[in-house]
């Protein structure tokens, strides 16, 4: 009886036995199974993204060298235009299709102070758009040669190149135009300096601006300072 009895339950104890080993393999193999496909998971997340990175860096490049081309245009125009003292004639105007176009693409991928830089430029050269054609084309305009600029329009454009000269140093690290390193090279002021010299007559005629600034300044530095009571 005892020979019969010992083998069963060794017989027993044996399928116990298997079938642990056999869950145990499983749960070992679902548990391989699982991280690999979790690594897979992880790899193409990475790899989405990594192809979503490149597509806005190259939208960003692709938005900022055409901006920058744009705002090259407006640098030629304005520079003439203050060099020659003449408006450019009627209908021409300072282009803004590609940054109406790209706008988006540059308010979500520039920081802060470079998107204030660039909207400022395209604000104030729009407001110069408007400026010229509220009024009736003259006959200079008509006959393609542009209106004479006063001497303080001629001021005001410059301001409003200093203004492009800021919005390109801030397109120009995606941009990487050909002028980058001069842009980069100085500050705003020094650059516009550069690349809109005031001419010889519009210094004449501003003297007299600066020279009566400079007399009111004296006149009341030379006040005198009433005795303290």
């Amino acid at each position: 009886m005892i020979q019969v009895v010992v083998p069963a339950l060794a017989g027993a104890g044996g399928a116990v036995l298997g079938a642990r080993l056999t869950r145990s393999a499983t749960l070992e193999s679902e548990a391989k199974r699982q991280d690999f496909e979790q690594q897979r998971e992880e790899r193409r997340e990475r790899a989405e993204r990594e192809k979503e990175e490149r597509v806005q860096s190259r939208t960003l490049k692709e938005a900022a060298r055409l901006t920058d081309e744009e705002l090259r245009d407006a640098t030629e125009l304005i520079r003439d235009a203050v060099y020659q003292g003449r408006w450019w004639p009627a209908p021409r105007q300072f282009s803004a299709a590609v940054y109406t176009r790209y706008r988006p693409v540059l308010a979500l991928a520039l920081d802060d102070a470079a998107w204030s830089a660039v909207s400022f430029a395209f604000q104030q050269l729009n407001k110069v758009n408007w400026e010229r054609s509220a009024g009736v084309p003259s006959l200079a305009d008509i006959g393609g040669v542009g209106d004479p600029m006063e001497v303080l329009e001629r001021v005001d454009l410059l301001s409003v190149g200093l203004a492009v000269i800021q919005a390109r140093q801030a397109l120009a690290p995606s941009a990487a135009p050909p002028d980058k390193d001069s842009l980069l090279g100085d500050d705003a002021d020094a650059v516009a300096a550069a690349v809109f010299p005031v001419p010889d007559d519009l210094e004449d005629e501003l003297r007299p601006f600066l020279e009566g600034e400079e007399d009111e300044d004296g006149e009341a530095d030379d006040q005198p300072t009433p005795d303290a009571r």
